[in-house]
């Protein structure tokens, strides 16, 4: 025993004292009781109250006195509190709340069955859903339809709800991560990630989540998986994707087209976690009944929004991305011929792109190249633009020629271009060569200039090959009328 009585005291041997583990534990004690405790530590320090105390020193038992006291002083060390990562997990603090540990998770009580009800009542409101819905967004939910006073308020909570969407799904991959390494989102475990968005458990907000949940299993897992821990916790990177999305169906009637296509034109760099996050959650804006049951959120707190009892300030910039792709026409790009520096204009493939042509320029100048050209009726800013090409190059131009993106402003009395030039353009297929650098100039015109081939010496040739794919255009404001 660690303790035994002597005659005129009580002696405790030190080394059966510190076999014992330092694990917390907690005793019902009285104030009382843990004053009277208190005034007896005193005696923890005495060397002649100790038996087998080896190397011990006198600092080391005030060192263990000192600890005892100060916990017996601290009666209400012991805390709780729910996880503020997870609701369902009540925590416990020896320490005065400094740290925590999990002591109970609420949520494995859930009755048997629950989930399989709250399952099946999001499923009935999905079908019925299904059952009204009439190819319009009306349908579903009339007050979102636009042309009255109330349009900002439609706005506002439609940036709200798809940023509480991007959320949710994102926190369902962290939650899925860090209770199921092995399988995917089960509904309960979105339900519990997903309590901001359900609004207090309103019947679009469930069947929202459940609609979701099963986008995740039959849609959207390999991708989802593949996210690194940096993607997803990456606020910056949900702020823009949420924000493409609204930006692409502000203003206008909420279609399926427009919500299962509100990410195709956002001009993410290729591979950043904008762009990753972007393309995990794409897939699942294609199913419908995720569609319907945004939109049946939407109506469901309509009134709140308009009585001006949701917070529903948007952090959105009013900012647009739109991707011009030649596979399906020229769409009123034309070619510039003849033009100043006397290239090729290039001639419009059908489903294929923009072609260069050949060009005779004098007796001993034989260039191939593209020049094409495209105006807006009204000026807009201009922040970036993004193309995919393929293009190789002839000997004649081992290293490129310079090409050009011309701006034209609309200054009053005076036609000033800005010239962004990109040499040395990347040669491939598929590949993109991108303007980031353009600092919102105000345009009403673009030009796209490439030339591949330039032959002075007889007998003449032409070689090389460039064709145009796709132009994404990003800019502030509305999109203009001509990018449709």
């Amino acid at each position: 025993m660690p303790i035994k009585t002597r005659r005129w005291a009580i002696e405790m041997d030190w080394a059966a004292i510190n076999q014992i583990d330092d694990t917390n534990v907690s005793f019902c004690l009285t104030r009382r009781q843990a004053t009277a405790l208190l005034g007896l530590t005193e005696y923890l320090a005495w060397q002649t109250r100790w038996t087998n105390l080896g190397a011990t020193t006198l600092a080391d038992l005030n060192d263990f006195k000192e600890e005892i006291q100060s916990r017996l002083l601290d009666m209400d060390c012991l805390r709780f509190r729910q996880d503020p990562t997870d609701p369902c997990m009540l925590q416990i603090s020896y320490d005065s709340g400094s740290t925590w540990s999990d002591a109970f998770d609420y949520g494995s009580c859930l009755p048997a069955g629950l989930i399989d009800i709250i399952n099946q009542n999001a499923q009935d409101i999905i079908d019925a859903l299904n059952t009204l819905y009439d190819g319009t967004p009306e349908s579903i939910a009339p007050d979102l339809e636009y042309g009255d006073g109330d349009d900002s308020i439609r706005d506002d909570l439609i940036c709200v709800a798809i940023h509480l969407i991007v959320q949710t799904m994102v926190d369902a991959e962290i939650e899925r991560r860090a209770r199921d390494s092995s399988g995917w989102v089960s509904f309960a475990n979105l339900l519990e990630a997903s309590a901001v968005l359900l609004f207090g458990a309103a019947t679009g907000g469930i069947a929202l989540a459940a609609a979701i949940a099963a986008g995740f299993l039959t849609i959207a897992a390999d991708v989802w998986i593949d996210l690194s821990e940096a993607v997803l916790n990456d606020d910056d990177a949900q702020d823009k994707v949420a924000c493409c999305m609204y930006n692409a169906v502000r203003g206008n009637d909420l279609t399926f087209t427009a919500f299962s296509t509100s990410l195709d034109d956002c001009g993410f760099t290729f591979g950043s976690y904008e762009a990753q996050l972007a393309g995990a959650i794409a897939p699942l804006l294609n199913d419908l009944d995720v569609y319907l049951t945004f939109l049946k959120l939407l109506q469901d707190y309509w009134d709140l929004a308009k009585a001006g009892f949701l917070d529903s300030a948007c952090p959105c910039a009013d900012t647009f991305c739109h991707t011009e792709d030649w596979t399906t026409g020229p769409l009123a790009w034309a070619g510039i011929s003849p033009d100043p520096t006397n290239e090729a204009a290039g001639v419009h493939v059908p489903a294929t792109g923009w072609q260069h042509e050949d060009i005779v320029v004098t007796t001993n100048e034989h260039r191939r190249s593209i020049n094409i050209e495209k105006s807006f009726a009204t000026a807009f800013t201009l922040t970036k633009l993004s193309m995919v090409l393929n293009m190789t190059r002839h000997s004649s131009l081992p290293n490129g020629f310079t090409e050009t993106v011309f701006l034209v402003d609309d200054g009053v009395g005076t036609t000033n271009v800005l010239a962004y030039s990109k040499p040395n353009a990347p040669v491939g297929t598929d590949v993109t060569h991108a303007w980031e650098d353009i600092g919102g100039e105000l345009c009403e015109r673009i030009q796209l200039f490439y030339r591949v081939s330039y032959d002075t010496t007889s007998p003449y040739t032409y070689g090389g090959d460039i064709l145009l794919k796709n132009l994404i255009i990003c800019g502030d404001g509305d999109k203009p009328p001509e990018l449709v």
